[in-house]
This record gives structure tokens, sequence and C-alpha cells, in this order.
């Protein structure tokens, strides 16, 4: 009885200390248009080719994606494992620079795998072609390497 009574004491006793708080990680990427040129983001998940979302960068202009928040309790434990396409709502962006060059990066997942298009050292759907520009920011820049690995449209690319 007396052992009964003190594992009940210890259950109470370690069911009222309080849980420590799940610390919160917030994750916003931008895209910024460092070149001379008009930039289309277009972007959208391979799972809804209809719905694509079309933002136009002026020179110099930035593109703000959504702020994710998340907690440790959540599937993503860690800032750097909020994936980019999560701000950005799209696994596919493609750039389309003064409507007459154009490149297109993806995201997916193939048997457990991030697979990532080339060149992955610039792929804006994955969290190292960033900088990290503060606590909760990354920054991805065009650059004029861009529009040269971007192909000629034949017409229009829009």
């Amino acid at each position: 009885m007396k052992l009964f009574i003190l594992t009940l004491m210890a259950s109470i006793f370690i069911c009222c200390q309080p849980f420590p708080e799940s610390e919160m990680f917030n994750r916003t990427c931008i895209i910024k248009n460092d070149t001379d040129k008009q930039v289309s983001i277009q972007r959208t998940f391979k799972t809804n080719l209809e719905e694509i979302e079309i933002s136009f960068l002026q020179p110099q202009e930035n593109f703000r994606g959504d702020n994710i928040e998340s907690s440790n309790e959540d599937y993503y434990v860690d800032p750097s494992s909020i994936m980019p396409i999560t701000s950005l709502k799209g696994d596919s962006i493609i750039f389309v620079f003064d409507n007459n060059r154009i490149i297109s990066y993806s995201f997916d997942i193939v048997n457990g795998e991030n697979i990532f298009t080339n060149p992955i050292d610039r792929n804006p759907t994955r969290v190292g072609s960033y900088e990290q520009i503060g606590d909760d920011e990354l920054l991805y820049t065009i650059t004029q390497e861009d529009i040269n690995n971007a192909a000629p449209c034949a017409g229009p690319c829009l």
C-alpha cells in the first residue's frame, strides 16, 4: 500500500510539471530582381497546374513570399527544414525575362529523396540557394547569370 501511495504521488508530481513551450520558427523567402530586365515569376504546385500565380518584378524590385510560422511540435522541427516552396506557394517556379527568355526550376520528392532541377545551386525551391539575411528571412537574388542560363522563347514566353 505504501508503494502504491508513493507511486501515485510521484505520478501526480510528474503530471503537474509544466511542459516546455514550443519554440516558434518563422521563414519568409524573398526574391530580388538584381537585373536590368523585367522578370515575371510564375509559381504553381505540380499537383494543381491550373492555379498559377504570376508576379512581375521591375529591375531592383523584390517579391516577398508568405511568412511561414512553424513550431518544433510541427512537422518542421527546425527552421532550415521549412522549404521555400511553402513561402513561395509553388514547387515549380519559372522566371521569364522581358518576355523573351525563360528558365524553370522545380522540386519533387522521389522515393523519399528531395530532387531539384539544375542548376541546383541556383534553384529557388531549395533552401541552399538562398542567403540568410535575418533570423527569419532568406534572399534569392536573380542575376545576369540567370538570364544567360535562360532559353530563348520561340515567340512570347507568356
